[in-house]
């Protein structure tokens, strides 16, 4: 499914090609069932898009589906509410509100790496120092 998200929203010209396969169908159909279709429709009012008919009869009419619904107790540990929040904002059909790349790094998610990666810096810069000194 992860796949399926990637393609769709890092490629949302898929869903106006004239050509489509049964794989992009059923994978902007998956999406649908997880994003819902209101705000698919929306996104495509709002940029006056029009789906193709060969989606007629297969999206359904669906809501958006929180992520934690997806939580269980095999893999709620690794999960936590900013892992949540960062893929919410990600997984957007409008790609003006879906967070850019700078945007996800600075996200608080990444707060740990960005830690680590200072604290690592600071510790280089304090060798560097001390050789000098030397």
């Amino acid at each position: 499914m992860k796949a399926h998200l990637y393609h769709l929203l890092e490629h949302p010209y898929v869903i106006m090609n004239m050509q489509y396969n049964q794989h992009t169908k059923t994978s902007i159909a998956r999406h649908s069932q997880v994003l819902g279709t209101d705000e698919l429709f929306e996104y495509l009012d709002k940029y006056d898009l029009e789906l193709d008919p060969h989606f007629d009869g297969i999206l359904g009419r669906h809501s958006r589906k929180p992520f934690s619904r997806f939580l269980s107790a095999d893999n709620s540990h690794l999960v936590s509410d900013e892992s949540i929040d960062l893929l919410s904002k990600l997984l957007r059909y409008d790609h003006q509100e879906r967070l850019t790349a700078l945007e996800a790094q600075a996200h608080p998610y990444f707060m740990p790496i960005r830690e680590a990666e200072a604290a690592k810096s600071a510790d280089v810069a304090g060798t560097v120092e001390e050789s000098a000194e030397t």
